[in-house]
């Protein structure tokens, strides 16, 4: 019996004893509706649930460690050495070219010319075999590697499944009559390797998983060549991918699985914390909870006014009594017994088998009533469970439930911030096409002005250099004056022909100046005539280009309020077409990865029967090299393939020649004749 069977049987007799009685009825009650809601009873366990990604990785990958295992890689190494020929049991080549090479080894001739040729000493070879190649020590190390990584997870699985954690809290204060009762405690437990923590169906099986993986690795661990590589020293990552390591298929399959579990980060498992929480106490809970305030009351009575040895006399009387009082109850069934049996003209030896035959008749209804027992306790256990379970799924239920109102609640301030958004870059539009107004009639003034006073500019700019021209012109002709005056008067007296001849000259020259002065007046008149109607041009072409800009942001204008509004009704319709479009996708993707396989398993077929065909047609050319591991491989996939078609093929063949040679009635010209 172990230590909860005593104890739940125990505490049924204690209840069989207080259960009705007035005085601790009373008091029960009075504890149960004191502080009821403080009352809280929170018991916690976990459930794992392993993530099958890794064991499947393992569970793959170690039938190819097996395989590489008992290839048994190994090398020979020679050692040698020169030794006394009385040592020298047996000789090799190697003995042989050695003395070849080293005659001084031969210090004697023999006696008689037949004899043969002995040296003193002699090369000898020892061949010794090694198992410590760098390939089985990755074996080994990998072994351990997986050993390590398994139990780390199993034992920590383990230990949050078979966990158990209590909390019990009970505040009360009880006023009943004459007695005020205080009665406050917290009281927590942490179980490990609780036997009554259940695991379940899928939980279970993945552990065995787990252990059949665990017994296969420390299989391998103690097979004959990992005990001897485990001898030499481990090897560290990083692994270097030796050339075994890279075109064995075995050693290869083995490396992705290192590399598979070195690079693997995850826990490997996920954890659940299920919470069973009463709170307040049912009926019958909070009726047997209230039994310790009831024991604890009594200990501190009996302990604190010393009255055990009074209480010890008062029982050992009353089970005196109860004794005397069985003994005379059965005293007087005996009696009574003896009368039935003299009444009734039996003998007390047949009273005894009529009982004996009664009681073999109610043997098979006392097991059927046992068995009804037993059902009836399984469905109540049952009952109880379906309970726990129809409460874990309203919890269930009523998180779902906050997590869709509080998914509708962020779905309305998603539309509000949404409708806020547009709200905003419609403002912001309006407000950034406002200043760009702003800035291009601002731009314009300014153009404007800065035109006006270039045209200021230029003109007072050309005005200046006429008048500068006319100037220096009529100081030029001033200073011709005073110069031809100064030479007249200088030389009239004896240049009269001279002077005669300067004037019609000068009046010449005066006729010249005049008609290029004349000239260049209808140049300069001629050139502001031209940069009025450039300045003109450029007026208009100004006045087209802020119309058209005027223009294209109107449009764009339309065209964002159109792309919005657009971009609403999408919304709504890709809400609408997204779940459909998702489901239609994954059909298509099905049914292509389908016509995928058949492809690639007709495309193999076809070429395993190309090779085939060119290799019996003699078209097999030197190019075809398959020395290299991808056309090894394609090699050998092209060879299952085709090995896959023969045998259909073979099946065909034996088909028809079973129906044509061994189903098929003999016709009438096959039948023998008679002669």
């Amino acid at each position: 019996m172990d230590q909860l069977d005593l104890l739940y049987r125990a505490f049924l007799e204690y209840r069989k004893n207080t259960m009705e009685d007035p005085a601790s009825l009373k008091l029960r009650r009075a504890a149960m509706r004191a502080s009821a809601d403080k009352d809280k009873v929170e018991a916690r366990r976990s459930r794992c649930t392993i993530e099958e990604d890794w064991v499947i990785a393992i569970e793959e990958g170690l039938p190819y460690v097996e395989k590489a295992i008992m290839e048994e890689r190994q090398f020979i190494r020679q050692e040698g050495g020169v030794e006394p020929i009385e040592k020298v049991r047996h000789v090799s080549k190697d003995s042989v070219a050695h003395l070849a090479k080293h005659g001084n080894l031969i210090t004697r001739k023999p006696e008689n010319p037949g004899d043969d040729l002995v040296p003193d000493k002699l090369y000898i070879v020892e061949k010794l075999t090694n198992y410590a190649v760098y390939e089985n020590r990755f074996l080994y190390m990998l072994l351990c590697y997986l050993r390590d990584f398994i139990d780390l997870r199993y034992h920590k699985i383990m230990e949050l499944g078979n966990t158990y954690k209590a909390d019990m809290t009970m505040t009360k204060s009880i006023s009943i009559g004459k007695r005020t009762i205080k009665y406050d405690t917290h009281f927590f437990e942490e179980a490990r390797d609780d036997p009554y923590s259940k695991i379940d169906q899928k939980l279970g099986s993945m552990i065995d998983r787990i252990k059949v993986m665990q017994n296969t690795i420390s299989i391998l661990l103690n097979t004959p060549l990992m005990r001897e590589v485990s001898t030499a020293p481990m090897l560290k990552p990083p692994i270097t991918r030796t050339n075994a390591l890279r075109m064995d298929n075995a050693l290869r399959q083995s490396l992705a699985l290192y590399d598979y579990v070195a690079s693997y980060q995850k826990d490997g498992y996920t954890v659940e914390v299920i919470k069973k929480t009463y709170n307040p106490f049912p009926e019958s809970m909070g009726d047997e909870f209230s039994e310790l305030i009831v024991l604890a009351s009594f200990l501190v009575y009996e302990y604190g006014n010393n009255i055990k040895g009074s209480l010890k006399e008062a029982y050992d009387a009353e089970e005196k009594r109860r004794e005397e009082a069985a003994a005379e109850r059965f005293r007087r069934k005996i009696e009574d017994l003896k009368y039935r049996v003299g009444k009734d003209g039996h003998t007390m030896e047949e009273y005894m088998l009529l009982l004996e035959e009664r009681n073999r008749y109610l043997e098979p209804f006392v097991g059927k009533l046992a068995q009804a027992e037993n059902k009836i306790h399984e469905l109540e256990d049952e009952i109880v469970s379906l309970k726990e379970d129809v409460n874990r799924l309203n919890h269930v239920r009523e998180n779902l439930l906050m997590q869709i109102s509080r998914l509708e609640q962020e779905m309305i301030e998603m539309m509000e911030r949404h409708k806020q958004e547009i709200l905003e870059l419609k403002a912001k539009h309006e407000a950034e096409m406002q200043e760009l107004r702003d800035a291009y009639e601002l731009k314009i003034q300014e153009m404007e002005e800065r035109h006006a006073e270039e045209m200021a500019a230029q003109k007072a700019a050309y005005e200046k250099e006429l008048a500068d021209m006319a100037a220096a012109h009529a100081e030029e002709l001033r200073a011709l004056e005073e110069a031809h005056a100064q030479e007249l008067a200088e030389q009239k007296a004896l240049f009269d022909a001279e002077c005669q001849r300067l004037t019609e000259l000068h009046q010449k020259k005066m006729a010249e100046k005049e008609e290029e002065l004349r000239m260049m007046m209808a140049a300069h008149e001629a050139h502001l005539a031209q940069k009025d109607e450039e300045l003109q041009r450029v007026m208009e072409d100004h006045a087209a280009h802020l119309a058209q800009k005027e223009e294209e942001f109107r449009r764009q204008i339309d065209a964002r309020e159109a792309t919005i509004s657009d971009k609403d009704e999408k919304f709504k319709a890709m809400s609408d077409s997204y779940n459909t479009l998702i489901s239609e996708q994954n059909d298509r993707l099905k049914i292509m990865q389908d016509d995928c396989n058949s492809l690639t398993k007709r495309n193999q077929d076809l070429k395993s029967q190309l090779h085939a065909l060119r290799h019996i047609q003699g078209y097999q050319g030197d190019e075809e090299d398959y020395s290299s591991e991808e056309r090894y491989e394609e090699l050998l996939s092209e060879l299952v393939a085709l090995d896959h078609l023969i045998g259909q093929e073979w099946k065909k063949a034996k088909k028809k020649i079973r129906h044509d040679y061994l189903w098929r009635k003999p016709e009438k010209s096959d039948e023998i004749q008679p002669k």
